[in-house]
């Protein structure tokens, strides 16, 4: 006589190699059981938008692009006693990086006519201030511009430091650019 085959435990096996393959295609093609949260605190710039597009330039004259390190950039109409405590936060928050300080620049933005003014009182950031013939008043805030001239983030005015420290503290954790 012929033994009778037991089947189940190759099936049970077979059952149990493809569940994961099924969840993973219906949450793929379903949308099911995706995050629909995010980590970043600032708003992540959607279309690529190099900051060159801005056209800056140094107080001297001189065309600046900004490529290399990471950049922060205070953009504001005018500078007064909000832009000068974003100023000194700007520099607490390089310094706390740590030893990732060095891979961060922070720069002031301001139409022209404001930075004359703003260079006669000596509100400089990180030894320049640079001006823009071409952003707006809706621009307004903090920007953070990737080492290859990228606007990556933006941070209103309104919001507090630590979301704009975490945010960049993962990203230079995850880049080995800049």
């Amino acid at each position: 006589m012929e033994a009778k085959r037991n089947y189940w435990p190759l099936l049970a096996l077979l059952a149990l190699a493809t569940l994961p393959l099924a969840v993973a295609m219906l949450s793929y093609f379903g949308g099911i059981g995706v995050p629909v949260g995010r980590v970043n605190k600032g708003e992540l710039v959607l279309t690529p938008t190099a900051v060159a597009s801005w056209q800056l330039s140094a107080s001297d004259g001189e065309s600046w692009q900004g490529q290399g390190r990471w950049q922060l950039l205070l953009v504001v109409e005018r500078c007064e006693d909000g832009c000068l405590a974003w100023q000194h936060t700007l520099g607490q928050l390089q310094k706390a990086l740590g030893r990732d300080q060095q891979r961060v620049e922070r720069q002031l933005v301001l139409p022209r006519a404001a930075a004359k003014g703003v260079a006669a009182h000596g509100v400089i950031a990180n030894k320049a201030v640079f001006v823009s013939a071409g952003v707006a008043v809706s621009n307004q805030g903090i920007w953070l511009v990737d080492p290859l001239g990228n606007l990556v983030l933006r941070y209103r005015l309104d919001q507090p430091p630590q979301a704009l420290f975490k945010d960049l503290k993962r990203l230079l954790k995850v880049s080995n650019v800049g």
